[in-house]
């Protein structure tokens, strides 16, 4: 990150637009006050940045969500994929199973803005059960 400048005339530091756009970036990550602490930049700064660059932190707010959705599904299709191996389908539970597919397909639809939803755990589990049934076939 850049340095700041510090302008004679008002006594105040001048930050670069590149790097008001990537505490913005963070802002989107983690909020305002989690960034205003770790950049130890006061919130008030921060919260003029977002009033001044309004369409700009929208556009980054919307590019950091994408960037969680692919990133989330590449989780997804990795775990998926290593499920798949009979010895590891073998050793895991459909209850763990269930929680982290679960768990990171509710935040990308919440992501995207779309309504999470509720699916029978027997149909989780009956998938990976017969998976599981299948591999013991297999020895």
């Amino acid at each position: 990150m850049k340095e700041a400048k510090i302008s004679e005339s008002k006594k105040r530091k001048m930050y670069p637009k590149e790097f008001v756009f990537e505490i913005l970036a963070e802002v989107a990550n983690i909020g305002i006050s989690s960034t205003a602490r770790k950049y130890q930049i006061p919130i008030s700064t921060i919260g003029s940045w977002k009033k001044d660059y309004e369409k700009e932190y929208e556009e980054i707010k919307a590019n950091v969500k994408d960037t969680f959705i692919i990133k989330a599904n590449e989780v997804i299709q990795k775990y998926l994929e290593h499920l798949l191996d009979t010895d590891i389908v073998g050793r895991t539970t459909a209850r763990d199973s269930a929680i982290v597919i679960g768990t990171l397909r509710d935040k990308i639809s919440l992501e995207k803005g779309e309504p999470t939803e509720r699916i029978e755990s027997n149909e989780i589990s009956g998938v990976l059960w017969s998976r599981y049934e299948h591999s013991k076939k297999g020895d």
